[in-house]
């Protein structure tokens, strides 16, 4: 028997112990923000206290938010644990429409939730040999750029992740496109698992995603998670050794906004968030 509850940032260590079990490569750096910005759903096996699962969804406005960190020990699967921490997320948000990443094994749970797929995203990881590249209008992203990051963000992302967008600012290395004096696009190159990913990237095109790519990533083992649909980008890191691997379904509850005015994701800060 299980009881379900949520919590906090408190219960960072019960969660890193989960997360370990899965085999991710979070370290508690890249787990912390998530708790602080999320709400935690539990289930803790009663008879041992031990943290069977979880899940984790943020609030993004009152209309949207994001699912992710949704884990169940590989000791209790099978006993109908996600779908249940999953039903306590959705009473949870409120009615709000939600977005997730979802795995093949996942898909089904979530689409006998509701849950649609919208699209794909691919995983790129390997060790990053940069080059002389040009890189005109890019500049290095300083606080008086946030209001205008944030209003990219939007046009791209859709939904309000302000919180989620400071955090990553703060946390990681940035840069700003501009055409003229206009922001056209940011990147954020930042600390995560075994080296460092490069995510988000929001820009009102392919060749400025490219330039924010090439502006931010470091040498090094690098990540980067990108929609299919950003192919030009795809083909770019794939020639910097950056090897494409899994894919997952974008899968959405309710309504989801339209990316506006052009701009767009090309590389997702992370699967929680987007």
């Amino acid at each position: 028997m299980f009881d379900f509850k949520t919590a906090g940032p408190a219960a960072l260590a019960d969660v890193m112990t989960l997360v370990s079990e899965t085999g991710w490569p979070h370290r508690p750096d890249d787990v912390r923000p998530l708790l602080d910005l999320g709400r935690l759903w539990c289930a803790v096996d009663r008879k041992s206290g031990s943290l069977a699962g979880m899940a984790v969804w943020w609030p993004m406005g009152r209309d949207h938010g994001r699912v992710g960190l949704v884990i169940v020990s590989p000791r209790y699967q099978r006993q109908g644990l996600g779908r249940a921490l999953m039903e306590r997320v959705l009473v949870d948000a409120d009615g709000r429409s939600l977005a997730l990443l979802a795995t093949e094994d996942g898909r089904p749970l979530y689409e006998k939730l509701g849950f649609r797929s919208i699209g794909r995203t691919q995983r790129h990881v390997g060790q990053y040999v940069p080059q002389e590249e040009p890189h005109t209008g890019i500049e290095a992203y300083t606080p008086a750029d946030l209001e205008a990051v944030l209003s990219v963000d939007r046009l791209g992302f859709g939904p309000h992740r302000e919180p989620m967008v400071r955090h990553l600012l703060d946390a990681g290395t940035a840069c700003v496109a501009r055409d003229a004096k206009d922001v056209v696009g940011y990147g954020v190159y930042r600390p995560f698992g075994l080296g460092h990913v490069v995510g988000p990237v929001v820009a009102a095109s392919g060749p400025v995603a490219n330039a924010l790519f090439h502006a931010v990533a470091r040498p090094g083992y690098v990540r980067l998670d990108r929609p299919l649909e950003a192919e030009e980008l795809g083909r770019l890191i794939e020639t910097k050794g950056l090897e494409g691997f899994e894919t997952t379904h974008t899968m959405v509850l309710g309504d989801w906004p339209a990316p506006g005015n052009g701009f767009r994701v090309f590389a997702l800060s992370n699967h929680a968030w987007g």
